[in-house]
């Protein structure tokens, strides 16, 4: 019983963390667009870039977190 208890609370903690990588996630996309936008304007490109690094380092994390997400390749 305790195990599984253990178990519950640890599924739980990774929930909460990808729930709020998603949120992130989303805001990230939301900003880039924002910036892509701009971008084709002609506005400049290089403040695309800090948003697509985190974008990817949270993709890779959530990945490591749940490993059903391996095959998703479009996120």
């Amino acid at each position: 019983m305790g195990n599984q208890l253990l178990a519950f609370e640890n599924d739980l903690i990774i929930m909460t963390r990808v729930r709020k990588a998603l949120k992130r996630w989303k805001f990230l996309q939301l900003e880039i667009s924002k910036k892509q936008e701009t971008v084709n304007k002609g506005g400049r490109s290089n403040r695309l870039e800090p948003y697509k690094k985190e974008r990817d380092e949270l993709v890779e994390q959530m990945k490591k977190d749940i490993p059903e997400l391996q095959s998703v390749t479009n996120l």
